[in-house]
């Protein structure tokens, strides 16, 4: 099981305008912020771009957004889950250790 010590923040996600309504969608982000300099190497860039493609073969666009933050340093908490159903068997083993590296890095500031 994927375990996520995430901050919670609320961000003001959207305001969308309806003919009878203007309403306020607020979306709940949980994510962790980590430098991903101290930790990426080369074939962990390479991963998370091989990730985007799959992803982005299945056209879901949320979850390759997700991948592409790893690179601004954000881990985002339903990442994992998101790309249980969307990755190979091998690239998805791979992802998991570097989510795993990544919360290692996290949590102990390795």
């Amino acid at each position: 099981m994927f375990l996520f010590g995430g901050i919670k923040k609320i961000l003001l996600y959207l305001y969308q305008t309806n003919k009878e309504t203007n309403f306020l969608i607020l979306e709940i982000m949980n994510y962790q912020r980590f430098n991903r300099h101290a930790i990426f190497t080369s074939e962990d860039r390479t991963l998370v771009f091989n990730a985007i493609n799959e992803v982005e073969d299945r056209n879901d666009r949320e979850t390759a957004n997700m991948l592409f933050g790893l690179f601004d340093g954000y881990l985002y908490a339903d990442l994992y889950k998101a790309l249980d159903s969307q990755l190979r068997i091998k690239t998805l083993k791979q992802m998991t250790d570097l989510i795993w590296k990544i919360e290692d890095h996290i949590l102990f500031k390795k």
